[in-house]
């Protein structure tokens, strides 16, 4: 089926509830450097089958009377509670309850095809305000749903953009008044398997718009979501710098965020993007900058390590590499050299082939010519292993997760992190919960001031 515009295929798809996640706590980290051979933890809460779980094989618990009964169950299709937050945002409440964030409007009609057409029309609205805000200029003319505008107005779209949060909602931000004039525009790249029209996505670039006092765009590049997912993940790099370039919104300094694998488009921007513009601030949440050693949430049993192992001996082939965008930031430390060389993205974002080539030298020097740059690990996260790859730790031979300041890329200096961390321009932050888990509270008070350096 094709799709004329992202706001008709979020509508489309109806996707489940986003959680937005409110405050962990953030817990103070001294030193950015973690122990060898640091295991990831587990949430209590969220008890995995490994790799069988993907297939909806699990506990389920069904009520007899008093007694619940528990069995397995196998189903044929995988499992999308287990997927379907892979790389999205998630924000949770004070208390740690998911902030359900929805767009549009509940109708309170009786009459059920007036109360389809309203709650349609202000879904509908809501998006499409949300793509004039967030979504890039070429993209906002690639075709409207020619049945919701029998139903919307201009008015209507222009009434929604002008609406803000009040001042009692945990999205709220205030205006900076005072930095109007030197404010500083922002690209957001999300993570695999979510799109910009994702409710969430939306609240999170609408507060980093608010709290900066500047323009925020979601880069989007082929169909949403699946194109982060089935692409050659250099040929989304290349699509993404093309996008900003082509951008006047990003003709001058402006700041870059990457969600989980976005984290490295962000940085592609940063080292390797022939534009106009030139990156300031650069934030990653969850990146896995480093690349990943294992299949997400499969990080232990024997059917893990079977899965895994069948992974590595498939991840390099030239079809993954073409067409699985995980597979361009696989990096397996036991078979480095074939990751060096047949690794379509990594390993030469990092500079870590053995040919060097004419761009190792512009990635060093444009990435330590950034201004600053937060990185940002979860202390759970199930989705990427090692977690530690979010601050460019990686595993030794003994599968051992190393110092930073340990490691060949850090004292070969490969792309600058060693100059920009000893002039005090990087922060490691660590955000407590599982990936992507952050919340409003850390926008305000830890990205949103970043950003403004």
């Amino acid at each position: 089926m094709q799709y004329q515009s992202l706001a008709e295929y979020a509508m489309t798809h109806a996707f489940h509830h986003h959680h937005m996640v409110h405050p962990w706590e953030q817990q103070p980290v001294p030193d950015h450097f973690q122990q060898e051979g640091q295991e990831p933890k587990h949430h209590d809460k969220h008890h995995r089958h490994g790799i069988l779980d993907l297939f909806n094989f699990g506990h389920h618990e069904q009520k007899n009377g008093e007694k619940k009964e528990e069995h397995h169950k196998w189903h044929l299709f995988p499992n999308t509670d287990v997927y379907r937050h892979w790389g999205r945002l998630q924000l949770l409440d004070g208390d740690r309850q998911p902030l359900h964030v929805e767009l549009g409007q509940k109708s309170e009609s009786s009459c059920p095809v007036t109360k389809w057409i309203e709650e349609k029309s202000a879904k509908y609205v809501a998006y499409e305000a949300a793509m004039r805000k967030f979504g890039q200029e070429a993209d906002q003319h690639k075709g409207k749903c020619p049945i919701m505008t029998w139903f919307v107005g201009e008015s209507d779209i222009q009434k929604e953009m002008a609406q803000e949060p009040a001042k009692g909602s945990p999205f709220y931000v205030e205006h900076p008044e005072d930095l109007a004039a030197t404010a500083v525009p922002t690209a957001m790249f999300h993570g695999f398997g979510d799109f910009c029209l994702q409710p969430g996505d939306i609240q999170f670039n609408d507060m980093i718009k608010r709290g900066t006092g500047a323009a925020v765009k979601c880069i989007e590049v082929g169909t949403p979501m699946i194109g982060s997912i089935i692409n050659n993940f250099e040929s989304i790099a290349q699509k993404s710098c093309q996008k900003i370039a082509n951008d006047k919104t990003f003709a001058g300094e402006f700041n870059v965020i990457g969600l989980s694998q976005g984290g490295l488009l962000a940085r592609y921007i940063a080292e390797e993007c022939d534009m106009p513009g030139k990156v300031r601030n650069i934030v990653t949440l969850g990146s896995p900058h480093m690349g990943v050693d294992a299949i997400p949430h499969c990080l232990s049993g024997t059917a893990c390590k079977i899965v895994n192992g069948i992974a590595k001996k498939l991840v390099y082939t030239d079809l993954a590499q073409d067409w699985i965008a995980p597979a361009g930031y696989f990096r397996d430390v036991n078979d480095f050299k074939v990751y060096e060389q047949k690794s379509v993205f990594l390993a030469a974002l990092n500079n870590e082939k053995t040919s060097a080539s004419a761009y190792s030298q512009l990635r060093a020097s444009k990435f330590a010519d950034i201004n600053a740059g937060l990185f940002v690990m979860f202390s759970d996260d199930t989705m990427i292993y090692p977690k530690e790859t979010a601050w460019f730790q990686s595993l030794n031979d003994k599968g051992e997760v190393m110092k930073l300041e340990d490691s060949e890329f850090y004292k070969n200096d490969s792309i600058g992190i060693k100059t920009l961390n000893e002039a005090g321009k990087l922060t490691f932050t660590q955000f407590k919960g599982d990936h992507l888990q952050f919340t409003t509270d850390d926008i305000k008070n830890t990205i949103i001031p970043f950003l403004k350096k």
